[in-house]
């Protein structure tokens, strides 16, 4: 039951990693903003553009039939972690803001909605692929034993 529940929290963070962002920025304040340059744009697009064609990869990885699921699983939890963790990195960068003060933006607890929702699919992304591995070791342990 770990695997399962460890396979659909991977699969709800790859998910939002694909939806979010186009949900988020496909509109007038990012790809369409008129303040945008046309390369800007194209970053933009780009950044959108990846975890949706990385979305299928990452589900076919964790439901597929693999000699290996564990390495499978790691991946497809890898692409949310790949995707949103540059949020913070970025936050590194001087001059870089995860807020356009143009724009007003929710606040959960006082933290940036942007901010909120990487760490939460990070975070899901990583307890589910703690589960998947820890429900693989517990029935490799019970097959091992001959329960």
């Amino acid at each position: 039951m770990q695997r399962i529940i460890g396979r659909l929290l991977i699969s709800l963070a790859v998910l939002a990693t694909a939806i979010i962002p186009i949900r988020s920025d496909w509109n007038d304040s990012h790809v369409f903003s008129t303040q945008w340059s046309p390369h800007a744009r194209f970053h933009g697009i780009v950044s959108i553009g990846m975890p949706v064609l990385l979305a299928p990869v990452a589900l076919w990885l964790l439901w597929r039939r693999s000699a290996d699921p564990d390495a499978a699983a790691t991946v497809a939890a890898l692409i949310p972690v790949a995707y949103w963790g540059p949020f913070f990195v970025a936050l590194l960068v001087p001059g870089a803001a995860i807020v356009d003060p143009r724009h007003r933006l929710k606040r959960i607890c006082g933290v940036p909605s942007p901010l909120f929702g990487a760490s939460a699919t990070i975070l899901v992304a990583g307890l589910g692929r703690y589960l998947d591995h820890r429900g693989r070791t517990a029935r490799q342990c019970i097959a091992k034993s001959g329960v």
